[in-house]
């Protein structure tokens, strides 16, 4: 299973300028947005513009429609993300898992409908056998695939950016590695940790 922004897809810079191209407009959109965005208990974008407008109002009674600013942000992200760059080994790593019999499935806080259009755009929808975004979670996700398949969460290898993706690795079970080039993303080094997906394939080489 893997995480999509940041594991496969080089946006998580992308994702995040985009909180402040859709609120630049907004009175001191820049300095409320970063403080949020700089929260550890951050959730997801849903989360993210309800604590802005939030903000907007309880400071300069400006009442703006969260729903908007959301819509806003996804068309934002699906037409940026949809041209970013893969992650380093991504054409490598997912043609080799394509002549094995490997499921291989999607997991993020995305929205599935946003994901799955972002996904069909980059062409690259024949790789994976299952792609699940938001509402449901990362936790739901791989719990749905142990039922689904009918198997141990140790059979469940979950590669993924974040100290979210690893938690919900841990909780469900299943093995982690994380991918960058530093442990500062994680609360915790208890994990393997790989600069690019080349070095996934390596692992799973050794395996076969």
């Amino acid at each position: 299973m893997f995480d999509f922004d940041g594991t496969l897809v080089d946006s998580n810079e992308i994702k995040r300028e985009a909180f402040f191209t859709v609120s630049d407009h907004l009175p001191s959109s820049q300095e409320i947005m970063f403080e949020i965005l700089n929260m550890t208990d951050l959730g997801d974008r849903y989360d993210i513009f309800n604590r802005y407008s939030k903000r907007l109002n309880e400071e300069f009674k400006f009442l703006i429609d969260e729903h908007v600013l959301v819509e806003k942000y996804s068309a934002i992200c699906e037409e940026n993300v949809s041209l970013a760059e893969s992650i380093l080994g991504f054409d490598s790593l997912l043609n080799y898992l394509k002549k094995t019999d490997i499921k291989v499935i999607i997991s993020s806080a995305t929205p599935t409908i946003t994901l799955k259009k972002i996904i069909i755009n980059r062409k690259i929808d024949h790789f994976f056998d299952h792609i699940y975004g938001s509402p449901e979670s990362k936790v739901e996700h791989i719990k749905k695939v142990i039922k689904d398949y009918n198997i141990n969460p140790k059979e469940i290898l979950y590669v993924g950016d974040s100290e979210d993706d690893m938690q919900a690795s841990l909780i469900s079970g299943s093995f982690f590695i994380g991918v960058g080039n530093d442990y500062s993303r994680f609360l915790s080094d208890q994990h393997q940790l790989v600069n690019n997906l080349d070095s996934i394939k390596n692992i799973l080489d050794q395996f076969n």
